[in-house]
């Protein structure tokens, strides 16, 4: 799974909403965060075709361990779990500290556990 596809699937997780919409003939994007007004943005489709302007306010799942934190609160206890265990694989093994993990190898085990994750 491509980073860019991670990024985005994790803010989707994370309660980000991306979708298009059309006033007078042109397309923009909007993306809101919990219904949260601060974090409101529009961009003309026409210009942005990629996205990619808008990936840039999403926070940076695969580099920063605090933004996978507030990801890992949400998990339940079964959940946490199946997320641990897949983290300590990734470490060195069951039974090791999965508090070594990376930012991006949480991402990737927060991605599987919620099923999502495509290889």
């Amino acid at each position: 799974m491509n980073p860019r596809i991670q990024r985005i699937e994790l803010a989707k997780l994370h309660g980000y909403k991306v979708f298009r919409e059309y006033k007078s003939g042109e397309a923009f994007i909007n993306l809101t965060h919990n219904g949260d007004e601060k974090l409101y943005h529009q961009w003309r489709w026409d210009r942005y075709p990629e996205l990619t302007d808008f990936e840039t306010l999403l926070p940076d799942y695969l580099h920063d361990l605090n933004v996978m934190h507030e990801l890992e609160l949400t998990l339940d206890f079964k959940q946490r779990d199946k997320y641990f265990t897949i983290l300590a694989l990734y470490v060195d093994g069951v039974g090791t500290c999965p508090g070594m993990a990376t930012a991006a190898q949480r991402a990737e085990a927060f991605l599987k556990v919620m099923n999502k994750w495509e290889n």
